[in-house]
């Protein structure tokens, strides 16, 4: 039960566009060191999907991204589907390793694979309809 509640505020719009700001200053604080920012942008996101209020007028839009999320979580084990979780997990170490440490090179390449990632999740996504 607590998980579809979970759902439904990830569905509210605010949410979804309070987080490009969001991991925009996250990346900031990566790329200067800011541990305390960092902790209150990790902060601030937990609270994005634990207290956000539900919307009922949805997004068309937001309902789409979210019916493929959950039809890649929902779809059974594969070797694509692990692929895809080990890209992601790949790309979100490289970009943060990669604005730690200042390297653009990781950052393209973190990047890259969120890129890739999309595509398998649809991928699996659409297998499972």
């Amino acid at each position: 039960m607590e998980s579809r509640r979970m759902v439904d505020r990830h569905r509210n719009p605010l949410g979804i566009f309070l987080r490009i700001p969001l991991y925009l200053f996250l990346f900031w604080a990566l790329w200067f060191h800011q541990m305390h920012m960092i902790g209150l942008v990790l902060l601030v996101d937990v609270l994005l999907w634990f207290f956000m209020p539900p919307v009922a007028p949805r997004s068309r839009f937001v309902d789409e991204i979210i019916e493929i999320e959950m039809a890649w979580l929902q779809s059974k084990f594969s070797w694509m589907k692990l692929l895809s979780f080990l890209i992601l997990l790949t790309g979100l170490v490289a970009i943060g390793l990669g604005l730690w440490v200042h390297t653009i090179l990781l950052i393209g390449m973190g990047f890259l694979n969120l890129v890739v990632f999309n595509i398998l999740m649809r991928a699996i996504a659409r297998s499972t309809f």
